[in-house]
Formats: C-alpha cells, sequence, structure tokens
C-alpha cells in the first residue's frame, strides 16, 4: 500500500505470495507508469448519468459527442481509479477451472465511467481511491482463514463504495492503468474459499 500526501491511496499487491502482479507494458512496448495512471484518472472528472460514446470525454484528445447536454459537461469528482489486468483474468474459481489457460493479451486503451446506479465487481490488486472523499466506505470485509465468505473482501469494499458514491454523486472510473498478473492462486482452493460467496 502507498499513500500520496495523504490524500490518495493505492493498492498494487496481492495478498498471498501466489498472487503475483509486475509491470506491464503498453502495445508500444513502453512500460506502463501505474502510479501515475491512477493519480491523473483520479485527477479527471467523471460523470455519472450520461453516457460519452467516445469513453472518457475529459481525457486529452477526446471530447463529448453531438448530443451530449452542455449542462452535464462540468463532472463530479473521481473518487475510485480501478485498473485491470493483462495475462491472467481475474475469474471466479468455477471460470479458472473451465478456462484454465485463457490470457488476456487485449489492452484497450479507455477508461469509463461506471455509471450511477451500477455495481460492478472490483478487485482491490490494481485500485486507487481519494481517501478524503470515499476512505471510511472503502472497508474491506474480513478475509483468510476461518471467514465465512472468503474472496469476497474486495468484492465487498466494492458494491459498498459504489453505493456511496452514487449517493454522494461521486464518480468512479475503471479501465487503465494495467497490471501483468504472472500466476494464477489455485482454483480448487480458491473453490472451497468462494463456495459460500457464490451461493
Amino acid at each position: 500500500m502507498i499513500t500520496f500526501n495523504l490524500l490518495f491511496i493505492c493498492f498494487l499487491d496481492g495478498d498471498s505470495p501466489i498472487d503475483i502482479n509486475q509491470v506491464a507494458r503498453d502495445p508500444s512496448g513502453k512500460d506502463i507508469n501505474v502510479l501515475q495512471q491512477h493519480i491523473e484518472i483520479l485527477l479527471t472528472l467523471s460523470n455519472l448519468v450520461f453516457f460519452n460514446t467516445l469513453c472518457d470525454p475529459y481525457r486529452e484528445g477526446a471530447d463529448f459527442v453531438r448530443g451530449y447536454p452542455f449542462s452535464l459537461h462540468k463532472g463530479v469528482p473521481t473518487t475510485v481509479s480501478h485498473g485491470l489486468w493483462l495475462n491472467i483474468p481475474n475469474y471466479d474459481a468455477p471460470t479458472q477451472l473451465v478456462k484454465p489457460r485463457e490470457r488476456n493479451a487485449r489492452y484497450v486503451d479507455a477508461v469509463l465511467t461506471i455509471p450511477k446506479g451500477t455495481l460492478y465487481p472490483m478487485c482491490g490488486l490494481n485500485l486507487a481511491f481519494n481517501h478524503e472523499l470515499i476512505g471510511p466506505a472503502m472497508y474491506f470485509g474480513l478475509f483468510g482463514e476461518g471467514q465465512p465468505i472468503q474472496r469476497y473482501d474486495d468484492m465487498w469494499a466494492g458494491w459498498c463504495s459504489k453505493v456511496v458514491c452514487n449517493h454522494l454523486g461521486l464518480g468512479v472510473k475503471t479501465g487503465l492503468p494495467y497490471l501483468w498478473h504472472s500466476k494464477a492462486s489455485n482454483p480448487f482452493s480458491n473453490l472451497k474459499k468462494e463456495y459460500h460467496g457464490l451461493l
């Protein structure tokens, strides 16, 4: 965990030695600066109630498309930046068992605001958030040996923080930056941990 001036908090590590995240490369072969991209995303506005078909209208080289209401151009603060993985996908145990050799090689240069009223499956392994705006709501549920719903601690934090962001009118974005995930955890062990959560 890394803290920036007591304003942003970023998670880039796994919860066990099996979850191995490394620097990923963009399509040009350049190393991705994950911390820089998370900070830039958190400093960029969001719009919760009207979707822009050119993805994030606040990014350089983009803008609002024709038909997007001028009254909504102002935007709201972005509170959560949820990055994605290249290589080994973030699947649940049943999907891991069915697709053990599947890999994600698609680098999509996009950041999307998750619309108001919509939940998403948040993974805590590539995540940054503004703790001044949402800190107490970013509570990861208890996990580990003996806990009834394991491997859902980050899901719980994502659902709760998104509901709070919806209520407060704050933005949550997903997409960039990417991490390279090099080793999957054991799907049989994961199934035992996820069983109650899946039900």
